[in-house]
């Protein structure tokens, strides 16, 4: 009876313990909404039945269309975080959906663009072969679905029809390709995707420069041991290939990849990762501002937040069970977050303004445009 009481008592607890974890967190949301968060106006008249008017005459004023990339997304030869978080084993795996033919699904599977065919053809050897079933990589749809289609294919060796183990990684994307860590060769190979954005008609194309490509290492020595100067010149010339194609350049400063040596130590929960930001800002600054049209400091800087120090579904939060339970508190991990970042927005958009648009900084000097 001991034992029972005792179990009832701490159940009891855990439940408070929850509920005003949960009650906190709500009230700490409630003071934050009503302080900084100003009833919003919407500009669309939804009665009405054109809902927006895209005016494309007024010039560097006027709407313009764009396509957007990200290093993480496209480039290869990058050792960042998103790789090494990829390529982590995840650590629960659910079970697998009973596999079913997919020819059906195969238009609507495919609609993401994303399909891809087994990249590896077959080996022929001295030993016996036969013909077997080889699954065929899908799109990533598909794959989720839990849906596999096979194809015959000739010279598979008797040795690998053994059921192959199956690898799950925390990308989803890493399973539908035969080569994830190449991405889109973007580094290695722009044109192919400058082509194709240039045929698409859009004026301007949004490209990023990674972080931990330009600073492989965390510079506590100073900058000539830690900044890959080859790395800002390739950016350099990548951009100088946008340009060549007609389009203007959007670049962004910071898309959601936090270089690992940041990560290590805590990255946007501590200050000295603004001066660390800086010191990469001030680089890629001075190196092609001459050559850039539009700039972007953060990508959806509270996206960011809440997936890596609040969740920890994306690489470099590594939140515990208490960091995770106060996010949301005016002293939690979220607020830390935001705010060094607004501070290192602050700081890069007075240095670029500095820079490129020096006739501007009297008028700007009080105003902080937070991008997201």
């Amino acid at each position: 009876m001991t034992l029972v009481a005792l179990f009832a008592a701490a159940t009891k607890l855990a439940g408070a313990l929850i509920t005003l974890t949960v009650a906190a967190n709500a009230f700490s949301f409630s003071r934050y909404r009503n302080k900084n968060l100003l009833p919003f106006r919407s500009p669309i008249d939804e009665s009405s039945d054109t809902l927006a008017v895209f005016d494309l005459s007024e010039g560097e004023n006027g709407f313009f269309f764009g396509l957007a990339t990200a290093p993480a997304h496209v480039e290869d030869r990058l050792d960042d975080a998103w790789l090494q978080f990829a390529e982590e084993k995840a650590d629960y795996v659910e079970p697998k959906a009973p596999k079913q033919p997919v020819d059906a699904l195969m238009g609507s599977a495919a609609g993401d663009g994303g399909s891809q065919t087994a990249g590896a053809s077959p080996r022929h050897t001295g030993k016996q072969v036969k013909k077997g079933k080889k699954p065929l990589k899908i799109a990533m749809e598909a794959m989720i679905r839990g849906f596999e289609k096979y194809i015959e294919v000739e010279g598979q060796e008797e040795e690998q029809e053994e059921e192959e183990v199956e690898h799950h990684h925390n990308v989803t994307a890493w399973h539908n390709v035969s080569h994830p860590e190449e991405r889109l060769r973007f580094w290695s190979d722009p044109d192919t995707e400058l082509k194709l954005a240039n045929d698409t008609g859009i004026s301007v194309f949004r490209m990023g420069v990674d972080w931990s490509r330009i600073m492989p290492k965390e510079p506590v020595n100073g900058l000539k041991e830690s900044v890959n100067y080859a790395a800002i010149e390739r950016y350099k010339w990548i951009i100088k290939r946008v340009r060549s194609y007609g389009m203007k350049v959007m670049l962004t400063l910071f898309h959601h990849s936090l270089p690992p040596w940041a990560g290590e130590y805590g990255g946007w929960k501590l200050e000295k990762t603004v001066d660390y930001f800086m010191e990469f800002t001030r680089l890629v600054v001075n190196s092609v501002s001459g050559l850039v049209d539009y700039w972007v400091t953060f990508n959806e800087p509270h996206v960011f937040s809440m997936l890596t120090y609040c969740a920890g579904a994306w690489p470099g939060g590594h939140p515990d069970m208490l960091e995770a339970a106060t996010s949301a508190l005016p002293t939690g991990v979220f607020q830390q977050a935001m705010h060094w970042m607004s501070i290192a927005h602050s700081k890069a958009y007075d240095y670029i303004h500095e820079i490129r648009y020096p006739f501007l900084m009297e008028a700007w000097e009080n105003y902080c445009h937070f991008t997201c």
